[in-house]
């Protein structure tokens, strides 16, 4: 009786994770109302996984669809499930598939640019800014651009900022992007592209881009290491769950804190099938 009660009354380890776009941001943060309502929506649960009744406004819509989904149903090229798709549904789904690290320092480098337009009294959303005006707007800004702390950004820190900058225009359909392609360079941010590489050959100069936070990969002594101090093995559940984590990294290849959530027991199964 003594050990039943024991084992009723030990505390069961807390696990989180639940990732929220929301999670690495700070009321300081200025977002646009674009990317508030990306991140509301992959932040809102699945309300249709919830319950098992259809929502009965989109009754309507679904039964003036229904001789095109029947034809999709008996199709095998068509999935049904996608078939009644309007623009706006179309551009969440894309949006649920991004990476969540991407799309968290995408929100993060466009709200830091939207204080640097508030500081010069620029205030129109991004992507209504003219090219003619927007383009020694953004040369302003990545010259201008410190850390907290006043220190340089590295260069590819520079141009992943550039990166998001073109992935908000690119949503909006602006018609214009910063870094082109390897064919063809758009002239309309010609002024932003010649900045950037000034600037880059000014951060050479200073000794940034040589990549010091570099990852080294991890050798067999230090992961004996982990094992006999008893932070990776099966002394406790959070050494349990650091060991599955690192044994997913490894054998299957994930990434990200998406990728672990979204681990099912199929996948063990489709691998070992594949090496047996």
């Amino acid at each position: 009786m003594s050990s039943d009660s024991e084992e009723n009354n030990m505390e069961m380890p807390q696990f989180r994770l639940i990732w929220s776009p929301y999670a690495e941001l700070t009321e300081d943060d200025l977002m646009d109302k674009d990317l508030q309502d990306t991140l509301t929506q992959l932040d809102r649960p699945n309300e249709q996984d919830l319950t098992e009744n259809p929502n009965p406004t989109n009754q309507v819509q679904e039964e003036s669809h229904s001789e095109n989904l029947v034809n999709a149903s008996v199709n095998p090229h068509f999935d049904a499930q996608y078939m009644d798709m309007t623009e706006h549904d179309i551009e969440q789904f894309i949006d649920g598939q991004q990476n969540k690290n991407t799309l968290t320092k995408t929100v993060r480098d466009i709200a830091l640019l939207n204080k640097f337009l508030k500081a010069k009294n620029e205030n129109r959303e991004l992507q209504t800014i003219p090219p003619v005006e927007l383009d020694p707007l953004l040369a302003n800004y990545l010259l201008t651009l410190r850390k907290k702390d006043g220190g340089e950004y590295e260069q590819s820190t520079l141009r992943s900022i550039v990166s998001s900058i073109d992935r908000k225009l690119k949503r909006h359909k602006y018609g214009h992007s910063i870094a082109g392609s390897t064919t063809y360079q758009d002239e309309a941010f010609r002024l932003t592209r010649e900045s950037l590489k000034a600037k880059q050959k000014v951060l050479k100069q200073k000794g940034k881009g040589n990549k010091p936070l570099r990852s080294q990969p991890i050798t067999d002594d230090k992961i004996n290491i982990l094992y006999e101090r008893n932070v990776l093995g099966d002394s406790c559940p959070d050494s349990l769950l650091r060991t599955i984590w690192m044994n997913n990294c490894v054998h299957f290849g994930l990434r990200g804190v998406q990728e672990h959530y979204t681990l099912r027991f199929v996948t063990y199964v489709s691998h070992f099938s594949k090496c047996i």
